[in-house]
């Protein structure tokens, strides 16, 4: 196979961008990591081949640290793509130690560059990143380690950034799909998931739009029973947050 694509490699004129489309265009890259149940009389893929040596499904794989701070940016609305130039400080978390901390880019939108633009500072690692196993810059790195540990779920459940990313695509939800609570359920899933939701799955969250519609913004005797904006963003915001912490958002299926 190697031998084949240098082959290939050349008689293209050495052009890595057809090296790339050949790639990703292979039946084999483009292979689901839904494992199918057997079908008689034939034994199913994960039985012959459990260690999946022949690659008959694509390995499912975590988002790297810094695709996911990326992800949720891009959810957001807020990603600046803007390419080249000096690296960023974005904000550090309220009670971070004010001797490790770095000075914080001025400019929000330049604070929201991809995250391959985060100024690397030897001794301080991005503390999102550092949660996803962001590897320490004091040594080399061979390969990345990928932990599954309880500080991931607390940062994407805590984490200011993360707070403020879900309420800043809630706003983007509603904006682009009114106050309509099926057209909101159905954009967020394909926003964060690249899918619609099953009925199922929109039954839920237009559900748990009007409970926590209900839980954050009581009936008032002064509004005889309207809904506050502020609280129709935060509900919005809520189910974003739980879209953010979910395994579909952070592994590629």
């Amino acid at each position: 196979l190697l031998d084949w694509l240098a082959a290939e490699f050349v008689a293209s004129g050495w052009s890595v961008k057809h090296m790339h489309r050949l790639l990703v265009d292979s039946a084999a890259y483009r292979q689901s990591t839904y494992r199918r149940a057997a079908t008689e009389p034939l034994p199913s893929a994960a039985e012959f081949d459990p260690d999946n040596r022949l690659y008959w499904s694509y390995p499912r794989r975590r988002l790297s640290a810094e695709q996911i701070r990326d992800s949720l940016l891009a959810s957001a609305g807020l990603l600046n793509s803007q390419m080249y130039g000096p690296g960023v400080r974005p904000a550090l978390p309220p009670n971070f130690s004010a001797r490790e901390a770095w000075k914080v880019t001025e400019q929000p939108a330049q604070r929201n560059r991809r995250s391959v633009y985060i100024y690397a500072k030897r001794n301080l690692r991005y503390p999102l990143l550092e949660a996803f196993d962001f590897p320490d810059m004091h040594e080399s790195c061979a390969a990345r380690a990928e932990t599954t540990i309880a500080p991931q779920a607390l940062m994407l459940l805590n984490s200011q950034f993360v707070l403020e990313s879900a309420d800043a695509f809630a706003r983007r939800l509603i904006a682009e799909s009114g106050s309509s609570s099926d057209a909101i359920v159905r954009a967020a899933y394909l926003t964060a998931f690249g899918r619609t939701p099953d009925p199922e799955e929109l039954a839920t969250g237009v559900e748990f739009l009007r409970t926590q519609l209900d839980a954050i913004d009581a009936p008032r005797s002064d509004t005889a029973g309207s809904k506050d904006e502020a609280a129709f963003v935060a509900s919005v915001g809520d189910l974003c947050h739980v879209l953010f912490n979910s395994n579909e958002f952070l592994y590629l299926e």
